[in-house]
């Protein structure tokens, strides 16, 4: 109904006749209960799926940190990258994360904050102001 009114205020006309309000009635909310119990389905399969593949991703990842011997050193980059992506995921990257410690992962968010990007300027403001100009 609010389709349908939303594009006659729009247009001026009726463009979508079919979006038009119908009388609630049994059959219009059994298919509307179908159509929502099939939406919730779908998205909680993707939602097992994805747990599928983030549990897939944790064992190939503990699988090839088992071969590698030492400590990993990560460049400042990778760090960067690392806590763009994990910042978002709150307390839940310490079950996630296995390149370093939670801790360390904290003081790399921490250090990241500290640094503000520097502003594109011209340099000095002596080198900004005018010129001088010869007195005579």
């Amino acid at each position: 109904m609010l389709l349908f009114k939303a594009s006659r205020k729009r247009f001026g006309v009726a463009r979508c006749s079919w979006l038009a309000a119908q009388p609630p009635t049994l059959h219009n909310r059994a298919m509307s209960n179908l159509f929502r119990r099939l939406f919730e389905a779908l998205v909680y399969s993707s939602e097992d799926d994805l747990r599928r593949q983030i549990q897939y991703l944790k064992a190939e990842n503990e699988i090839l940190r088992a071969k590698i011997s030492g400590p990993v050193r990560l460049e400042p980059e990778e760090r960067a990258r690392l806590v763009k992506l994990g910042r978002p995921l709150g307390k839940a990257i310490k079950a996630l994360i296995s390149v370093a410690k939670p801790e360390t992962f904290l003081r790399w968010v921490r250090e990241a904050d500290k640094v503000t990007p520097r502003k594109k300027g011209r340099g000095s403001r002596a080198a900004r102001a005018r010129p001088r100009t010869s007195g005579g």
